[in-house]
């Protein structure tokens, strides 16, 4: 009482197969172009490293910042207001 016939097991066995394999190809195109750009981020921070540290610690402050914000406004919100 087998909903599936072996002939379409075969059919969604062999989909799956071909998914695999095509997310296994662009797998490996994203790792090439991730290691493509991190190359090209090397060299420009290796000429200009003066400029890196200085957006690093605006990213940072930044990033900061907004957790900051996020804690106080939770730690604010569990308190009710009397007026």
């Amino acid at each position: 009482m087998d909903p599936m016939s072996s002939d379409d097991r075969d059919d969604a066995k062999e989909g799956l197969q071909r998914q695999i394999e095509d997310l296994r190809e662009e797998l490996a195109y994203l790792q090439q172009a991730a290691g493509e750009r991190a190359q090209q981020a090397y060299e420009v921070v290796k000429e200009h490293p003066g400029t890196s540290i200085l957006v690093a610690s605006v990213v940072a402050g930044v990033i900061g910042f907004v957790i900051g914000q996020q804690t106080e406004a939770e730690k604010h919100s569990h308190y009710r207001f009397r007026w």
